[in-house]
């Protein structure tokens, strides 16, 4: 009996030096998350919200960008759809500013994906994720919001700051209940972007605005907001978690892999 355990006790090693587990289910290697995107070598940031206190949001991301993010007006840590994550308020302007490394947070061109978990108290217009211009363009590089219960996406074209967006055909945000939200496009082509609603893409409207979406966008030096855009405002109510930027366009199967299934229930529920 004792040589047949010491035989399992090898096997079972032996499989966790593989990547299995005795469950069936693969062991992460480095550079792999439990339930999250793995992160990628286009990852351009990663704010988890894990810090739970303090004043600053790190930046995790493998690319070692450091854009780490300043909670400003005192955003509220509360728990999260993961760990920890952050609560503003629409009133209080609170929001987080992230501008080590604006080179990194320009996107020129090529692919770009955006991921969060949200969970908004309202269906007004709030944006999630944005790095736009301050009295030319509200939606700049990038941005990424939820809109009167619909997600947006959009950005300048060049040469002029004419915004061009594009939002679902229905509204898919419920207030008061998590949502996992992303958005995938490549910039420099006519096509539309994908948007994402707990891992499922959803179905999205035309093209508005008076820019051409097939020209590359225009970039500024200007901070990347979380829960806030600096030309319109457009302050996020609610709680957000788990931000991630990556310079690529990824794929479905890395989209919905973001979930963790260890949470799901958030999806179910609004406590």
């Amino acid at each position: 009996m004792n040589r047949i355990l010491k035989i399992l006790g090898l096997l079972i090693i032996f499989s966790l030096f593989l990547g299995i587990n005795p469950g069936g289910a693969a062991t992460p290697y480095a550079g792999e998350e439990i339930g999250s995107v793995i992160i990628a070598n286009d990852e351009v940031s990663y704010w988890s919200f894990d810090e739970g206190t303090g004043i600053t949001a790190a930046d995790t991301a493998a690319a070692g960008n450091n854009n780490h993010g300043t909670l400003i007006n005192s955003p509220q840590w509360v728990p999260g759809a993961t760990s920890n994550a952050l609560e503003f308020s629409t009133n209080s302007m609170q929001h987080v500013q992230a501008f080590n490394n604006s080179n990194s947070l320009s996107i020129p061109s090529g692919g770009i994906s955006i991921s969060a978990w949200i969970k908004p108290d309202n269906s007004s217009e709030m944006a999630i994720l944005a790095k736009d211009k301050q009295g030319i363009s509200a939606r700049g590089n990038y941005f990424f919001g939820a809109m009167g219960g619909h997600l947006e996406f959009g950005f300048s074209p060049q040469p002029t700051g004419s915004d061009v967006w594009i939002s679902t055909v229905d509204p898919v945000i419920t207030p008061n209940k998590w949502s996992y939200v992303a958005v995938t496009f490549n910039f420099g082509t006519a096509e539309k972007p994908i948007i994402y609603v707990d891992g499922r893409p959803v179905a999205v409207g035309l093209w508005q605005g008076s820019g051409d979406q097939a020209n590359l966008p225009n970039t500024y030096p200007d901070p990347l907001y979380i829960g806030r855009s600096s030309d319109s405002g457009w302050f996020f109510g609610g709680t957000i978690d788990e931000v991630k930027l990556y310079a690529k366009v990824l794929t479905p199967e890395e989209i919905s892999s973001g979930i963790n299934f260890n949470y799901l229930p958030f999806l179910a529920n609004s406590n």
